[in-house]
Formats: C-alpha cells, structure tokens, sequence
C-alpha cells in the first residue's frame, strides 16, 4: 500500500511539474523517498532534481518553428496556385511573365525558409552544451534517450540549413 501511494504522489507531482519548474527527489531520515515540486525543509541531500519546464518550454518553442516554416509553405503555394489559376483565366498574360512572377516567389519562399531555419538552427545550437550535459547526467535510460534525440535535432537543423543555404 505504501508503495502505491508513492507511486500515485509520483504521478500527481510529475503531471503538476509540467506547470512548475522542477521536481525533487530525497529520502528523509526515516528512509522515507519524497517527490515534490518544492526543496526538502530538512537539511537532507536531494537526489534528483528535474527541470521539466524547461523540456516543454523548448519543445514548445521548436513546434512553432515548424509550425512557421510549414506556414511560410502554404503561403507560397497558394500564392503559386493563384498565379497558376490567373493565367489558365486570363490568356493575355503571357508564359514568361507567368514564369518570371512564380521564380520570384519561390525564391522569397526559399529565403523565408532559410531564415527560419537559421532562428531555428541558432536556438537549438545555444541550447547543444546544455543537452549533452542533461545527456550525460541522466541516470534512466529513457531520459537519455530524450537527451540523446535532442542533440540530434541540432545536427539534423544544421544539416537542413546547409542544405537551404547550398539551394540559392
């Protein structure tokens, strides 16, 4: 019983963590194990200390950037579709200038989509020292895997800006 009452503390407190800054984790003189948002009152030494914030505040900023980019995509694919609409409607605009209008598109889309990857890119690349060093302290396998993927994502968004910038 006192076993799953500690696991149900668990749960509350990492579901609560998501809106907090981050957890802690000792065990008091008694031998007992604590898991709360707040430090121990006692002088006892923490364990573990997780930012969770942290984690979803960059996932969250790094689903907007995809999110812009996707964005900045359909915007230009509209426009694209209605150059394409415009001249099928009218006859007098002639192919080239047809051509000329939509290269003119596809290049401001390709410099939109180079900027974003470069905020993209400078936002992961300050956070890269930091995932290593959560990579190398995490003690579960599942949290290194999470670290592990995150400094991938700073490789794959170089990799994606050079190739944006190789595209000019």
């Amino acid at each position: 019983m006192k076993k799953i009452s500690v696991l149900l503390s668990i749960l509350f407190l990492y579901s609560y963590s998501a809106y907090s800054g981050e957890l802690y984790m000792w065990t008091d003189k008694k031998g007992v194990t604590h898991v709360s948002d707040q430090p121990p009152k006692e002088e006892v030494e923490i364990e573990e200390t997780i930012g969770y914030k942290e984690m979803k505040e960059a996932d969250a900023r790094q689903e907007r950037y995809r999110n812009e980019i996707q964005e900045i995509k359909n915007k230009y694919d509209r426009k694209i579709e209605e150059l394409s609409f415009e001249m099928k409607r009218n006859k007098n605009i002639r192919e080239q200038e047809y051509n000329n209008r939509k290269d003119k598109l596809e290049k401001e889309m390709r410099q939109s989509e180079v900027r974003s990857a470069e905020k993209q890119y400078e936002y992961l690349k300050s956070r890269e020292d930091k995932y290593r060093q959560y990579y190398h302290d995490a003690k579960k396998h599942e949290d290194r895997d999470y670290w592990f993927n995150k400094t991938k994502e700073v490789d794959e968004a170089r990799s994606k800006l050079m190739k944006l910038q190789n595209q000019k």
